[in-house]
This record gives structure tokens, C-alpha cells and sequence, in this order.
């Protein structure tokens, strides 16, 4: 049902044809709405069956390593939104407000996605049918595909995109246990791709995205595979 909401929500702003500040602070809003049922039961869930809380700092240092790749498409996409606004003539204001703008709703969108594609949907699989390398692989990849799927008003390269970080994301997850550094690394991801990149309905991955953030979703999946094998059995890692 949850995720239900999130495409609905989706297919109401295409329907509305929002732009701009409009469009960001209604989705902001929703998602900020949306995350307090995840958090409360990813909460239960997690309570109910033995496990420390989620959203703890434990496990942050194994997360930022699992999230090397990660970093490298954010270095890339930063370094592109430098290029176009060098290369554009947008004024300080427009900057000044891009920004603010994603750094006042685009938290909310990282705790819910978070929370509901990471932590409520991969948590207890992880325990259950995590001890073996080929269960959290497809673990990993089958909550990356669902993450991609409710991206569908971006487009098929949107898809592809959503897939190829939500492997990354997973993966962080499935080798650390930690949520806090994903829902940390996720707005900055969103900010940067988004400046100046065209999200055109039919165009090419590589029409839109450059060589460098390519390269770097490219590393994302194949790090998070390796990521996901080399890490250890969930039930490890509570204690009921």
C-alpha cells in the first residue's frame, strides 16, 4: 500500500503538470507525509522481532566504505552541474533557490525511500534468507527493481538510473546494516543529477547522463554485487 502511494502520488503531479518549486515542494510534502507510516512500521517490525533500531549510527563506518561508489556519482554529477552552470547563464538567485529548494524536501523523499525500499522491505528478507551469498543477491536486486519501477515517470533511462543506485543503495544495507548513511547519501545524489540534466521521455541513458556518471553507475552495480556477496549473514548481526 505504501508503495502504492508512491506511484499514485507520481501519476497525480504528471496529471497536474507541476513545474518547477510547485512540483518539488508537493512531492517534497508527500514524501515527508508518506515517511512517518514507513517509519513507524519499519519501527514495530523491527521491534517486534528482536532487532536494534534501524536508524542507529552502528555499522556507519562499513556503510561509508560500501558507499565508495556511490560517492563517485555524486563527484561526477557535481562536476557536471559545475560544467553547465559554466556553460549556462544562470544568475545567483536561480542557484541560491535550486538549492534551497532540494535541501528543504529532498530529505523527506531519503527517509521515505529509505525506510520503506532499504529498511522495511529488505530487513527481515535479510535475516531469513540472508546467510548465503545468492540470497542476498537477489534480495539486493529484486528491491532495486521495485525501487525503479515507481521511477516510471522518468522515463526508461529513469528506470535504468533508479535500478543501478538502488543496487548501490541495497547493497549498502545488505553489507552494513546501517540506514542512516543511505538516507544521508541519497538527497545529494538526487540534487546533483537532477541540475541540468534533460530527463527527456524516450532519450538515450547516454544521451543524458555523461561519460563519467556512466562509468560511475556502471561501478555502482558491479561494487554493490561484490559488496553484497562479501558481506556477512544479517542474522549475524542481531540479536533477538
Amino acid at each position: 500500500m505504501l508503495a502504492l502511494w508512491q506511484i499514485l502520488a507520481r501519476i497525480g503531479l504528471g496529471v497536474a503538470d507541476l513545474q518547477g518549486f510547485h512540483r518539488v515542494a508537493l512531492d517534497g510534502a508527500i514524501r515527508a507525509v508518506a515517511a512517518i507510516p514507513v517509519i513507524v512500521v519499519l519501527g514495530i517490525v523491527i521491534a517486534q522481532n528482536g532487532f536494534k533500531f534501524t536508524f542507529s549510527p552502528k555499522g556507519s563506518k562499513k556503510a561509508l566504505f560500501a558507499s565508495a561508489a556511490l560517492f563517485l556519482l555524486i563527484l561526477a554529477t557535481f562536476a557536471r552541474m559545475l560544467t553547465h552552470l559554466a556553460e549556462a547563464d544562470y544568475d545567483a538567485g536561480f542557484i541560491l533557490s535550486y538549492f534551497a529548494t532540494y535541501l528543504i524536501f529532498d530529505p523527506g523523499n531519503s527517509i521515505w525511500e529509505e525506510t520503506l525500499w532499504r529498511g522495511l522491505l529488505m530487513t527481515l528478507p535479510l535475516y531469513y534468507f540472508g546467510d548465503k551469498a545468492g540470497g542476498r543477491l537477489a534480495i539486493v536486486l529484486l528491491a532495486s527493481f521495485l525501487f525503479s519501477l515507481v521511477h516510471f515517470t522518468n522515463g526508461l533511462s529513469g528506470i535504468v538510473v533508479a535500478f543501478l543506485a538502488g543496487v548501490g543503495l541495497s547493497a549498502v544495507y545488505a553489507y552494513s546494516g546501517n540506514l542512516l548513511i543511505p538516507i544521508i547519501v541519497h538527497p545529494f545524489m538526487n540534487i546533483f543529477a537532477r541540475f541540468g540534466i534533460e530527463q527527456v521521455h524516450g532519450a538515450a541513458i547516454w544521451e543524458i547522463f555523461s561519460i563519467s556518471q556512466l562509468t560511475a553507475l556502471v561501478a555502482i552495480f558491479v561494487y554493490g554485487i561484490i559488496i553484497t556477496i562479501k558481506a556477512k549473514p544479517f542474522s549475524e548481526r542481531f540479536i533477538f
